[in-house]
């Protein structure tokens, strides 16, 4: 299993450093991170999703990032980001059964920075840092998992403003294009020791 990192651009380039970089040791998990996407446009205005990883095994994970040693109100930010991100999926009919989404958003704010945050504490709304991601990851679970309605979720992903575009075909292979407001310059991804890297700072993501 591999995870495939997008990386674009936000206002918390540590954590997101940080975040790419222990995701690339999961090994447990497998589908795309896309880190500064996606960029949802909401009644409000334009709301940026710090991270959003697509899995196969899990769904959507909303990422909250952390700078500092002060959470805040990240629960607040949770629900925020999670209910943006659903009322935009719901305009896309083959992610829908009936009223209700056929794939999960899970919530999880990363703060590597704040000292040994309690993973379990609220399971409504898991705190963890880089040594306690790999277990709050496992908490979530895709209760009836569908290559086709994950496939559904990544192009819907792709389409909504500001992700950069890809493509995902079965069995979990990708492919790069050009498109994508930030995919403008003709970047590609590109393999390296099994993480896909795509972006205007693409390189080896470094393990720890």
């Amino acid at each position: 299993m591999s995870v495939s990192i997008i990386r674009g651009t936000n206002d918390k380039p540590a954590t997101s450093g940080e975040l790419a970089s222990a995701m690339a040791g999961c090994s447990d998990f497998s589908g795309q991170l896309f880190i500064g996407y996606p960029i949802v446009s909401t009644p409000e205005g334009r709301h940026r999703i710090d991270a959003l990883l697509v899995s196969p095994d899990l769904g959507l994970v909303v990422f909250d990032l952390v700078e500092g040693t002060v959470p805040g109100d990240y629960r607040s930010r949770q629900d925020d980001s999670a209910n943006k991100l659903e009322a935009r999926l719901k305009t896309h009919r083959a992610l829908m059964r009936r009223r209700d989404l056929r794939v999960p958003i899970h919530t999880l704010s990363f703060a590597p920075a704040v000292r040994e945050p309690d993973v379990g504490a609220d399971p409504d709304y898991p705190l963890a840092g880089r040594g306690t991601l790999p277990h709050a990851l496992r908490r979530f679970a895709w209760d009836e998992p569908d290559q086709s309605v994950y496939e559904a979720a990544l192009s819907a992903i792709e389409n909504i403003s500001g992700s950069p575009q890809m493509s995902v075909g079965r069995g979990g292979a990708i492919a790069g294009s050009a498109g994508g407001a930030d995919n403008a310059g003709g970047l590609r991804s590109r393999p390296t020791g099994g993480i896909h890297l795509t972006g205007r700072t693409a390189g080896q993501v470094p393990s720890k």
